[in-house]
């Protein structure tokens, strides 16, 4: 490495740009040398935003069971989205993506033995025949069309008359191998145990401070095919030999743009992880809700919930959702007890950098109501009831503040430093 003076352009491995002047003459290199520094300087963008997701590419499912035994769809909405490489993936209309492997048409049976042409075992011991879970994702994709007019080649046909070079996309299904036969087999838990495998593998809930000078984890093989960096992930799905697709869980791979930082600050992509863990349970639990759910128990279809979470409440007319004491039966909990609106979001906050919460662990979980959800406003409809749960190892938030305090809606402490609900 040759010593650089201060004031001095360095220029080894800079953008080389074609410098126009009239009475040049023009070549295809000139031109593409442009193109390509004007490309560079996209990716270069593009990598500064980080990758992720930045609107839309939702992935919802156009039939859960019936067709999808046998001709499994999913619609991916309109959106962008930037991968590792700062490659912009535009998607401008919906998409119809059908998940059967197109390498050659499948008899019947065997599409029912395997509609995503994957039903053999990745690892022995961690499939179960005729189940998997499937990652979809999306990729930049270039088509040429057309045939250019051209000159100088003597009538020959030529490889280089294409007229235009169009990007696009193409969508990629890739089995997760991650999941052992046991946990496939668990149809209850499948869901949350396989979106908490990408969280972790994202370094969620990773104790950073525990050996914060030991050695980096390797990063972890979730899937047969490891994804590509020019591969953004959508969404994990379910299908089962029997039944189908079962679920579309878009937050377990989701996550809006954003770079990598160290494991002891909050970054962008550690807030990004946050949000997404929060957004799944949000969607797991909203596709529950219905008849039925007052007797739904966590420790029967969860093995992690997030550190902090709102849980939608029955039990008063209109209202669709939970009954507390079945929900949370076999917790250690305190509470509930009423906090203000402004309270929520920050506990939120607080939770981004803590571990999720075990189901079955009895550490101690908050819970709180929120009293603006909760009191009756005159002329007003009333709203959904929830509850906010959170790790015991956060901040107490219901500590009274006499200026702000509603007599029914309040908590005052007591002899002995109690803290009970009015």
């Amino acid at each position: 490495m040759s010593v650089t003076n201060l004031d001095t352009p360095v220029t080894d491995g800079g953008l080389h740009r074609t410098n126009w002047f009239n009475g040049r003459i023009l070549s295809r290199e000139d031109l593409q040398r442009d193109r390509e520094a004007e490309r560079a300087i996209h990716l270069r963008l593009g990598t500064a935003q980080g990758s992720g997701i930045a609107f839309g590419l939702e992935v919802a499912a156009d039939a859960i069971g019936g067709s999808s035994l046998t001709a499994p769809t999913v619609t991916v909405s309109p959106g962008l989205a930037i991968n590792r490489c700062g490659q912009t993936i535009a998607l401008d209309t919906p998409v119809q993506v059908s998940l059967l492997q197109p390498s050659q048409p499948l008899p019947p049976t065997a599409i029912q033995a395997g509609a995503f042409g994957a039903c053999s075992p990745p690892d022995e011991g961690v499939f179960v025949t005729g189940s998997g879970v499937y990652l979809l994702s999306i990729a930049p994709a270039q088509v040429k069309q057309g045939l250019a007019i051209v000159s100088g080649l003597g009538n020959a046909a030529s490889a280089c008359n294409v007229k235009e070079v169009v990007e696009g996309v193409q969508f990629h299904l890739a089995q997760v191998s991650a999941l052992s036969s046991a946990e496939l087999g668990d149809d209850a838990h499948l869901r949350n145990v396989a979106a908490y495998k990408f969280f972790a593998a994202d370094g969620f809930g990773t104790n950073a401070v525990r050996d914060p000078f030991g050695v980096s984890p390797q990063p972890q093989k979730l899937t047969v095919e490891p994804l590509g960096d020019d591969e953004v992930p959508l969404a994990l799905l379910n299908w089962t030999d029997t039944g189908g697709l079962r679920w579309v869980d878009l937050w377990s791979v989701r996550r809006r743009l954003s770079r990598p930082t160290g494991p002891l600050v909050e970054g962008a992509r550690q807030a990004a992880n946050a949000e997404a863990v929060f957004e799944q349970f949000f969607e797991q639990i909203d596709s529950m809700r219905g008849s039925g759910t007052s007797t739904v128990k966590a420790i029967d279809n969860f093995s992690f919930l997030p550190p902090a979470g709102m849980l939608p409440l029955g039990g008063i007319a209109g209202a669709s959702g939970f009954d507390t004491a079945t929900f949370l039966s076999g917790f250690t909990t305190r509470g509930p007890l009423f906090i203000e609106g402004t309270r929520v979001q920050p506990l939120l906050q607080l939770a981004a950098s803590c571990p999720p919460i075990k189901v079955g662990d009895p550490e101690l979980v908050w819970l709180y109501l929120v009293r603006e959800n909760r009191q009756p406003v005159q002329g007003v409809a009333a709203a959904q009831p929830y509850l906010v749960f959170a790790l015991g190892r956060l901040p107490y938030m219901a500590w009274p503040r006499f200026d702000v305090s509603h007599w029914d809606y309040a908590n005052y402490p007591l002899a002995g430093g109690l803290v009970t609900g009015v």
